[in-house]
């Protein structure tokens, strides 16, 4: 084996390491972002509030569906909507993907599910909605402008807004089934 074998062997080992590197430091990022998030009760900086207290209004905003279709907040006015921000490759967005279903099935024709994928591509979010059959409402927001106007700094993010579209939790971090039942008991 020559030389040049020997520096080809080596870019090689080099790119796996630092590939394994690069993945193991996306789910800690996401471990991190889940047990800060935990810590804080699973909430953000603010507290979820209810009654006439708020957050504010929910920006509006309109994107693209995986049919092609433009989708904007403003048309659900007037009912409770959740607004989930992830993305294909965070292992607590995966996860909790099972709880927004079953809430889905419950709350179908009741409450609007937005799940808003952020800066992926059409073709990843599309198989991955399939294979986890994700029935509800998936936009992309290609460019992460609808995140950053929501201020959405790591994922998983969920929105809960009340009919009259002002958001009254925000819960960074993984989402359990207990958690979208209060979220959801806050904006009925």
């Amino acid at each position: 084996m020559g030389w040049g074998s020997r520096v080809h062997d080596g870019s090689k080992i080099l790119f796996m390491a630092l590939m394994l590197t690069a993945v193991v430091m996306t789910g800690v990022t996401c471990v991190v972002v889940v047990v800060l998030s935990s810590l804080a009760g699973g909430q953000s900086d603010q507290p979820p509030v209810s009654g006439d207290r708020s957050h504010g209004n929910a920006p509006d905003f309109t994107l693209t569906d995986l049919d092609g279709h433009q989708v904007s907040l403003s048309q659900f006015r007037g009912q409770p909507v959740v607004v989930n921000f992830w993305a294909t490759w965070c292992p607590p967005c995966r996860a909790e993907v099972p709880h927004f279903r079953q809430a889905y099935e419950q709350e179908q024709g009741k409450v609007v599910f937005l799940s808003i994928a952020v800066d992926e591509p059409a073709s990843a979010v599309r198989r991955f909605a399939e294979e986890n059959e994700m029935p509800f409402t998936i936009l992309l927001d290609d460019d992460g402008k609808v995140a950053s106007e929501y201020r959405v700094s790591g994922i998983p993010v969920t929105f809960f807004i009340n009919r009259d579209g002002e958001i009254m939790v925000r819960y960074v971090g993984q989402m359990s089934s207990h958690a979208i039942e209060e979220g959801l008991r806050r904006i009925r």
